[in-house]
């Protein structure tokens, strides 16, 4: 553990439970737990790990102030050796939630639970909304997010494991999470964005040209390898239990994605369904035969998916993993074994027959009284899947599908939304001939009406009561360059919402 002025205490020989490490696909991050001795020895010797003893000097920081230990996000850090020397099994931060710590005085002990290294980035609140413009995603996007979130050294990085060459031209975060900003621009592309594990020195490869400080775990873009049929890892020796556990209700087996194109126009695209996971997860109908659990995801007009192809692909991640129940198989092992991780594809042999499963949770208990380990992988029969609960909450509630219903059906007749100009930024800019003109960058508060078409700029130059009745230029999104503007005079620019009259009352183009 390190106090805030890098004081560093060391705690290993206080540990009386665990620890035990989960994670799961939808965590994309490892959770830990310990319990260290808080016994009265320790407390009349002014040792003691409760946040609120002020006497204690783990409590003090190396200028003697009080800066209790297990709490305000100090840096936590937890190794083990398994037989070829330490290595890093977690870190992260100390207090993130307001059970991190649990004082028994009772039993003398205090139950530690910090999280892991995401949870700055799941904590910090975005207050504005930027747009960001032709950027490469692996290469500028990502790093610019965490940039202009304010984050700095390891968590202002992403290691790009794999590159999924995706050129981004327009996208504009919504006022939320960094995290929510991350998953949101990766979305469409079927990739992960989780904690992993990098050996020291492991390239960024996002841009920046550096490398990572130290051993550890790092937020990581990579592909799941959801068509992956080759195992990572084999378990030969028997286990201690195995067992199937699952629950049919989150399973999907059509999906459909409705999005906007990049004309402005509603889309929708063909439904894809598995008639043979129907048969077996599908709700009864009655005859026999089984109905569809059916899925529509629906984007708004600042998401990524703004073709065919790429909601088709987004639809299709969709589909492969909701089609079988997650988790669907659980194998426990009584001993340590560390290798697998999460999405990785492992195979089980026994002496009956051979399992085999995609990771989708892990945890391990390495209790002082069971210094041989135990281990549980969570996972879905034969095949890998890249998320779950992403996908649940992308679906529409009852009450939302009804109120776009009620819209679709009126034609998109209600009023957009008043325009509200966010800033506008003049800079000087010279042309092709030599001349100085002023531009102005004018970004405004998004529409997320479907039926909005443009956004209408209007210009008024030295006088802010008269505008032409022809806008100066027109534009779709959150912001445009106004160009060429003349140099060193007072410039007004107010705009106008248009709604896309080429839309039906069906909705369609």
């Amino acid at each position: 553990m390190w106090h805030d002025d890098d004081t560093v205490v060391d705690l290993s020989d206080r540990v009386v439970r665990g620890p035990s490490r989960r994670g799961d696909i939808d965590m994309a991050d490892w959770e830990v737990s310990v319990t260290f001795d808080n016994a009265a020895d320790y407390i009349n010797a002014n040792l003691s790990l409760d946040p609120l003893d002020e006497l204690s000097t783990l409590n003090l920081d190396g200028d003697g102030g009080f800066d209790p230990l297990l709490t305000e996000n100090h840096v936590v850090m937890l190794e083990v050796d398994e037989g070829d020397g330490w290595v890093v099994w977690f870190d992260g931060f100390a207090g993130g939630d307001v059970n991190s710590v649990a004082v028994s005085s009772k039993r003398h002990t205090v139950t530690f639970t910090p999280d892991g290294v995401t949870m700055p980035l799941k904590e910090r609140d975005r207050l504005q909304k930027l747009t960001y413009t032709d950027r490469d995603m692996a290469t500028s996007l990502l790093q610019s997010i965490l940039l202009d979130s304010g984050f700095g050294g390891r968590l202002s990085h992403v290691v790009i494991a794999d590159d999924p060459v995706v050129q981004v031209d327009d996208y504009t975060t919504d006022v939320g999470s960094t995290w929510d900003a991350l998953q949101k621009a990766i979305g469409k592309t079927g990739y992960v964005l989780a904690s992993r594990y990098q050996e020291a020195a492991t390239a960024y490869a996002d841009g920046s040209e550096e490398v990572t400080p130290a051993a550890g775990f790092y937020l990581t873009l990579y592909d799941p390898k959801r068509s992956k049929i080759e195992v990572d890892y084999t378990w030969t020796d028997e286990c201690a239990r195995r067992s199937v556990r699952y629950s049919i209700d989150d399973v999907r087996t059509w999906v459909q994605v409705a999005y906007e194109d990049s004309l402005g126009a509603q889309r929708v695209t063909p439904s894809a369904s598995n008639p043979e996971n129907t048969t077996k997860f599908g709700i009864p109908k009655g005859d026999g035969t089984k109905l569809d659990r059916q899925m529509r995801l629906v984007e708004d007009n600042n998401s990524l998916i703004r073709t065919l192809a790429d909601a088709i692909k987004y639809r299709d991640f969709a589909l492969h993993d909701l089609e079988d129940p997650t988790p669907g198989a659980a194998i426990f092992i009584d001993e340590l074994w560390s290798e697998p991780g999460l999405h990785d594809f492992v195979e089980f042999q026994f002496a009956d027959y051979t399992l085999q499963i995609g990771i989708t949770g892990i945890t391990i208990d390495l209790d002082p009284k069971i210094p041989w380990g135990e281990c549980t992988f969570d996972g879905v029969v034969n095949k890998v899947v890249g998320l779950r609960n992403y996908w649940l909450g992308q679906e529409l509630t009852e009450e939302e599908i009804a109120k776009r219903r009620l819209e679709f059906l009126k034609g998109g007749s209600g009023k957009l939304p008043k325009a509200e100009i966010l800033h506008i930024r003049p800079y000087a800019k010279q042309g092709t001939d030599g001349e100085t003109y002023t531009a102005a960058l004018v970004q405004w508060k998004g529409v997320e009406s479907w039926w909005y078409g443009h956004t209408a700029i209007y210009v008024s130059i030295g006088d802010n009561k008269h505008y032409s009745e022809d806008p100066f230029m027109t534009a779709r999104g959150t912001n445009a360059t106004v160009q060429p503007l003349p140099a060193g005079q007072t410039i007004f620019i107010k705009i106008k919402h248009i709604p896309n009259n080429q839309i039906s009352p069906q909705g369609m183009k």
